[in-house]
């Protein structure tokens, strides 16, 4: 399972964002003046969920808490947050924001779990480490007018 989280989430988090450089002719921009979507989307992401695919035995253990809804309503409002944020609300943006509320979910459903063990806390830190890069090396995507 480790690995179908890792490949997961590398390709679907890769090509949302490839399909709108490509759409937009902004590939160097998005890819390469940035480390925070370099390093955080391309590396840190996918080992985070390769650590949650490694210390979870099924998949159904991230739905088994009583508060999935919750979760689920929490991470599609910080979703919606990030979009109208960060202007992402063209709909060629749509991938890469069911990318972004798939892993916000996968997260707080982890990390909500509460188990303080070795995979929570690797978890914790690659979040904070990625936010950090987000901060650091704030993104700068590109806008996308609506066409009439």
């Amino acid at each position: 399972m480790t690995f179908l989280f890792v490949a997961v989430t590398f390709l679907w988090g890769v090509s949302s964002l490839l399909v709108v450089a490509i759409q937009t002719r902004s590939v160097k921009t998005i890819f390469l003046k940035k480390p925070s979507i370099l390093i955080g989307d391309f590396f840190i992401l996918p080992t985070i969920s390769g650590i949650i695919g490694n210390s979870t035995k099924n998949i159904e253990d991230l739905f088994v808490n009583s508060s999935t809804w919750l979760i689920l309503l929490l991470s599609l409002t910080l979703t919606f947050i990030s979009a109208f944020r960060n202007r992402l609300t063209h709909p060629l943006w749509m991938p890469h924001l069911l990318f972004y509320w798939f892993m916000a979910f996968i997260i707080l459903a982890f990390l909500l779990r509460f188990e303080f063990n070795l995979s929570w806390w690797l978890a914790l830190i690659g979040i904070i480490l990625h936010q950090s890069l987000g901060i650091l090396f704030p993104k700068k995507f590109p806008s996308i007018k609506n066409e009439k």
